[in-house]
This record gives structure tokens, sequence and C-alpha cells, in this order.
């Protein structure tokens, strides 16, 4: 398992340390969708990602854009009303 974020200040703030895998990738971007908004989310999965791949956690890194994609995908159109009716 890899260890959480680095302490360093280049760690995004309120940073989410969840690893999202299939039916998680979906849940979470519905929860981040449903505090952001659609735009705000996937700027902070996107951000999430880079902060990830920056510390070396590719393993979370490769997480936050499977939650970046079902984001842009509800972004685009390609998702139903939620997130939850495209499954």
């Amino acid at each position: 398992m890899e260890p959480g974020p680095s302490a360093s200040s280049d760690t995004p703030v309120g940073a989410v340390t969840v690893i999202a895998d299939g039916d998680d990738a979906w849940s979470l971007a519905r929860d981040m969708i449903e505090v952001h908004g659609v735009v705000a989310a996937a700027a902070v999965a996107r951000e999430n990602a880079r902060a990830a791949a920056r510390d070396g956690q590719v393993t979370r890194a490769k997480s936050w854009i499977k939650v970046l994609g079902v984001i842009q995908q509800h972004l685009s159109g390609g998702a139903s009303s939620t997130v939850a009716d495209a499954r």
C-alpha cells in the first residue's frame, strides 16, 4: 500500500487520500460533483492526480484519473442527469 500524501507545501489543501476503484470512482465523482459542481470537481480531481503523480504515488494518480474521467464524461453530456444513473 502506498504511503499517504507527503507533508510538503505542494500537496493540495483538503486533498482526498481515498484510492478509487470501479464503483468507488463513480461514487467519489458523484459526491465531488454534488459538493463542488461539475467544473470545479474536475479541477479538484485533476489537481489531486497531479499532486499524486508529483509525489510518486502512481496508484493514487491513476485512481484520480479514473475519477476525472467519470467527471469529464458527466461534463460532456455522456452521462445522464446524475452520475449514478449513468452506470
